[in-house]
């Protein structure tokens, strides 16, 4: 009589425990659907997360936390739990389809210039620079500025920033605007024009445009975008122009790429001078980024278009989903003139 008790208990439990195990997988499915519908995409991840621990079959909450995933720019880490859900499940036609709409939403992303995922938000962004020279006479510089810009869900950008410089015991204030159009499309355009009401030493104007194609995507050898960009300047001494040409190249398996481009610079003299830049990315995880960066090229400073070999780095990081935190370090070595090293931070509100 007691073994009989004892298998009809074992049977009530595991009757009563499997329906509370489905309801709550169930339950969090559900948040985690209204959640994202809602936008607010960490607290849907964080709950889909729960769900592919409880379930057994994880393909259902694979696809869900792919896509979520891939929403916040983590295109990597979205593939890498695509695959392992078709290792454990081959076939699986929700797993198939999203890992094609994760590739096809990396691939949008890579071609629009600034490559960060399209998520629509407002961001105000406010900074200050500090620069010391080595040469005697030359005072510190600062530098500070205000950006205020709008990103669409569909990769659109607006823009417009003021920069006060204090340089060489003069006061420049440039007030810029921009805007990406096309984003969606095969070739998206970004342009942007600057002007300088009393200038001294930065340009009274100056335009800019640019564009990126994805032209190579895939999970074995990364990604490849095209880029191209051209500025015109005027300085109270003339006119300079640059034109670079390069690509980005994701690296497979993991959130990394390189920019390297080449170009030339003709200066106010009419002078053409070679160009070229390098730099290597790092998206560490989804709040972090750092990055290093090295030229040669001509750069404008004071009037004087000089030779420049410069390199620097930084390190963005989210701090919260609404403040982002900028520190950049650069080093300017002017052919015959002076080195310039120069620290800037920058906070930034997104909402």
């Amino acid at each position: 009589m007691t073994g009989f008790t004892l298998r009809k208990l074992a049977l009530t439990m595991l009757c009563v425990s499997l329906p509370a195990f489905a309801q709550d997988y169930d339950t969090l499915i559900r948040q985690a659907v209204e959640q994202r519908n809602g936008g607010d995409l960490a607290a849907a991840e964080e709950s889909l997360r729960r769900a592919y621990d409880l379930a057994a079959d994880k393909s259902e909450a694979a696809y869900l936390l792919s896509l979520v995933l891939a929403y916040q720019g983590l295109y990597s880490e979205a593939l890498t739990m695509i695959d392992d859900g078709l290792a454990a499940k081959p076939g699986d036609a929700n797993l198939q389809m999203a890992r094609t709409q994760v590739l096809e939403m990396r691939a949008a992303a890579l071609a629009a210039p600034g490559n960060d995922a399209a998520v629509a938000e407002q961001q105000l962004t406010a900074g200050i620079g500090r620069s010391t020279i080595d040469r005697p006479g030359f005072a510190d510089w600062n530098d500070r500025f205000v950006e205020y810009r709008n990103v669409e869900a569909d990769g659109r950008q607006q823009y417009l920033r003021a920069e006060h410089n204090h340089r060489f015991g003069m006061h420049d204030t440039q007030l810029e605007g921009g805007l990406r159009m096309m984003a969606s499309a095969s070739l998206p355009v970004e342009l942007a024009v600057g002007f300088t009401p009393a200038d001294d030493f930065m340009p009274e104007y100056f335009a800019r445009i640019g564009s990126g194609k994805l032209i190579a995507e895939s999970p074995e050898y990364g990604a490849l975008v095209l880029t191209g960009q051209y500025q015109h300047s005027s300085y109270a001494n003339g006119r300079t122009n640059r034109v670079l040409a390069g690509f980005e190249y994701y690296l497979p398996g993991i959130d990394a790429w390189l920019t390297p481009s080449l170009g030339a610079v003709r200066d106010q003299d009419g002078v053409d001078t070679f160009a070229w830049t390098l730099g290597a990315h790092w998206q560490v995880n989804g709040g972090s980024r750092i990055g290093f960066t090295y030229s040669d090229a001509p750069e404008t400073e004071n009037l004087l278009t000089v030779d420049t070999r410069a390199w620097g780095a930084y390190w963005r990081v989210d701090l919260g989903r609404s403040v982002r935190l900028f520190l950049n370090y650069n080093r300017l070595d002017r052919e015959n003139s002076y080195v310039r090293e120069s620290a800037d931070v920058a906070l930034q509100l997104r909402f």
